[in-house]
């Protein structure tokens, strides 16, 4: 039976580089939802495996991405960086 790991790391906005606190981070491998800090920081600790996560926020875009948890590696350090969401101006027409 496989071990424990864990990825840490920070989810931060893809145009200013500000760390977004309030951010979910969702696994498929125990189903495990994460809210980032003030810092937009975030850990998972889970078996040993390779698991897709997704990080949402209502103001950015959804981010997919694949992720390894390697058995007894408790530092392993992955970033997101998230698109935001930019408000359409309504164009008028006179």
């Amino acid at each position: 039976m496989p071990g424990t790991g864990m990825i840490t790391g920070i989810v931060s906005d893809y145009i200013t580089g500000k760390a977004i606190a309030g951010a979910v981070v969702h696994t498929d491998g125990t189903f495990a939802q994460v809210i980032t800090g003030l810092q937009g920081e975030y850990s998972v600790v889970d078996t040993a495996c390779t698991m897709n996560v997704y990080i949402t926020h209502p103001n950015y875009y959804r981010k997919d991405a694949v992720v390894v948890i390697e058995e007894n590696i408790y530092n392993k350090r992955r970033d997101f960086k998230l698109k935001p969401k930019i408000a359409e101006t309504p164009i008028l027409v006179y």
